[in-house]
């Protein structure tokens, strides 16, 4: 099975606060992608996943959610982990939470750090509500 492509749906909120970052990636707040991946509920088909990061009491919370469930933790492999454990050992791969919820990808990160250099121009404090840069959801392998 080819890697199904993620649709960056909303690029987020830029905080300046350090527990927004890692050594690798930024997580913006609001930050909304979509991808493809092995269904819950029917695990021969794939279903519609959409990762974003929250703001919990001043530090990020990633969640996922598909098929009506909700799956929730403090990096973005803890609800990837958590959903692979409720998929067949067949549909089990390598758990990379930054690659799963698209942070891994250079033309993402490109995006965030476009907004990330926008909003430190615009705003100091980098706090500035953005809005997708993309139109109406489309993906942002268009762009590039």
């Amino acid at each position: 099975m080819s890697i199904p492509q993620i649709k960056l749906l909303n690029v987020g909120e830029i905080r300046s606060s350090p527990k927004f970052r890692s050594d690798k990636y930024i997580y913006p707040v609001g930050y909304k992608a979509s991808r493809q991946f092995t269904s819950l509920k029917n695990h021969t088909q794939l279903a519609t996943y959409i990762c974003s990061v929250e703001d919990k009491d001043g530090t990020p919370e990633f969640v996922v959610t598909c098929c009506g469930q909700e799956f929730r933790g403090k990096t973005p492999t803890e609800p990837w982990s958590q959903i692979l454990d409720k998929l067949p050992r067949v549909s089990r791969a390598t758990c990379s939470g930054p690659k799963k919820f698209g942070f891994a990808l250079k033309r993402i990160q490109d995006a965030i750090h476009e907004e990330a250099l926008l909003q430190s121009s615009n705003t100091p404090t980098l706090t500035r509500r953005v809005k997708n840069p993309l139109e109406k959801g489309s993906p942002i392998t268009k762009l590039y």
